[in-house]
């Protein structure tokens, strides 16, 4: 199953000590996403202090499993994807 995860950081997040902390866990979380082999695609956000992954997993645990620490500094939206390319057969399936 693919899932788009995005994530902001909480904006409670100021101090730079903080920040500097929070890079660090960050940045072993994304080696350990990297790493997993399920990541179809990244990136960041140019607006707000976030990105987004597009993964490919099993499990809700799975997900959960991957983002770790991340909960506890970003807020995180999870949404399961279908590719564009499998909607016409669920508009036969599905006829108005």
């Amino acid at each position: 199953m693919q899932i788009f995860v995005e994530l902001e950081a909480f904006d409670t997040i100021v101090k730079e000590e903080d920040i500097k902390h929070i890079r660090g866990i960050f940045g072993n979380q994304l080696q350990r996403i990297i790493s997993s082999g399920k990541m179809v695609a990244n990136g960041c956000f140019i607006e707000k202090r976030g990105g987004y992954f597009i993964l490919n997993v099993d499990s809700a645990e799975e997900a959960m499993d991957l983002f770790g620490y991340l909960l506890e500094y970003f807020h995180l939206k999870i949404h399961p994807v279908v590719p564009f390319e499998k909607v016409p057969e669920f508009f036969k399936k599905y006829p108005y």
